[in-house]
């Protein structure tokens, strides 16, 4: 690629009102010294340019010096008090032209236009001058306790008409929310919690509750200990040892195998999700997880050895490995019987998702290559006929049948 000139790559800062100060340009990813549309002294490489990078100053994208906020302050007669600025975030005190001192961050100056809010009509006000707020309570026959109204997140408290006093934001009770304690949802006592259990012959023994989500100890009626929380007990959990739901010890988990002539390797038992090593019967090792063992699944290698030859559901002496007739050998017989099946899957329940063709042998035997004992099928449907093989072998000799009139 052509290595640029400086002319070009002044002309590209003039274009977006930039003036570039450096007087060479080295390469692309050498910073250039310009001073931008707004006044403001920078430097950047051409390749940031080009990728759409401008001035960080106009961006906010530069930690400000403090003579700067104090300028951008005083063009709108404010003055600024703080005498360190250490970030976009950080606060900001200062007096507006008309007196008022406030505090704000750079972010909120430069970006959200924040100014006074006394001047604006949005500053904090007591609970007096915020009639509002205590007469939507007094409306009620509720009494607002606190004396000072800070902002729509700083809880009030109060006392309702049948004197439970509580506390809550302002915005809860434009929502609808009111006394707690009259609807019926506030935090339960132990001595409560305690009742609950004690009902059904358990015993408390945690001597705190902190919020539902605390976990409580306790007793069943049995004598197993656990944990649950508040929750999970008023949906119905109990002692997970007396519903069989417990964590297995690494006893329960080799006795298991063992009853069924299995060793089991492993010296730990962490969950039910974490392979457990074995060895099977047969002396093949492997591993599996304590769930999948519950669900049935045994040795994969005597599964799969237990698929194939005699052991095979489908297994018919070994007749698959007998030879063909020889005309079998003869691809013109073969695409003559395809062409007499108009070169399609005979069968009408076929699913139409497989588009290749082969010949069956209705009889399953290989020997007979007779036409009446050979129809054309599609690979799906020849796969479905190993299974019930009298039925597809009557069915398709009613087909022929139906179609040639073969006997």
């Amino acid at each position: 690629m052509k290595k640029l000139t400086y002319e070009s790559v002044k002309e590209f800062f003039k274009h977006d009102g930039y003036i570039l100060t450096s007087k060479e340009y080295i390469n692309s990813h050498t910073k250039l010294n310009y001073t931008c549309s707004n006044g403001h002294e920078h430097s950047i490489t051409y390749h940031n340019l080009k990728q759409g990078q401008r001035c960080s100053y106009c961006s906010n994208k530069i930690k400000l010096t403090l003579d700067r906020v104090n300028e951008s302050f005083e063009n709108e007669g404010y003055t600024l008090l703080t005498k360190e600025y250490s970030g976009n975030r950080s606060e900001l005190d200062y007096i507006c032209p008309k007196g008022h001192v406030h505090s704000t961050s750079w972010g909120g100056w430069k970006n959200n236009k924040r100014r006074c809010p006394t001047c604006a009509g949005n500053a904090k006000f007591t609970i007096g001058q915020v009639k509002e707020i205590k007469l939507s309570f007094e409306q009620e026959d509720y009494i607002l306790l606190s004396k000072e109204y800070i902002n729509s997140k700083t809880k009030l408290d109060y006392r309702c008409s049948k004197g439970h006093e509580h506390s809550m934001i302002w915005y809860a009770w434009q929502q609808g929310q009111r006394c707690p304690t009259c609807a019926g949802v506030t935090k339960p006592t132990l001595e409560q919690i305690r009742n609950l259990f004690e009902q059904e012959g358990y015993i408390l023994l945690s001597d705190n509750y902190i919020n539902n989500k605390d976990k409580l100890d306790y007793r069943c009626p049995n004598g197993h200990e656990h944990r649950t929380i508040l929750n999970g007990w008023k949906s119905g959990k109990r002692c997970p040892t007396c519903a069989g739901v417990t964590k297995p010890t690494l006893a329960q988990v080799k006795y298991s195998f063992a009853k069924e002539g299995y060793v089991l390797l492993s010296n730990d038992y962490i969950n039910n999700k974490i392979k457990l090593d074995y060895r099977c019967p047969k002396g093949h090792e492997h591993s599996i997880g304590w769930s999948n063992w519950n669900n049935g699944h045994r040795c994969i290698t005597c599964c799969t050895l237990n698929r194939f030859g005699s052991n095979h559901p489908n297994w018919k002496g070994g007749i698959s490995c007998n030879p063909y007739c020889q005309i079998w050998k003869d691809k013109e017989y073969k695409q003559d019987i395809r062409n007499r099946d108009s070169n399609r899957c005979l069968n009408p329940y076929c699913s139409k998702n497989n588009s290749r063709l082969t010949i069956h042998h209705i009889d399953y035997n290989k020997k007979n290559c007779h036409p009446s004992n050979l129809i054309t099928v599609c690979n799906s449907c020849n796969s479905r006929a190993n299974t019930d093989r009298d039925w597809h072998t009557a069915w398709y000799q009613a087909l022929m049948y139906m179609r040639y009139k073969y006997k």
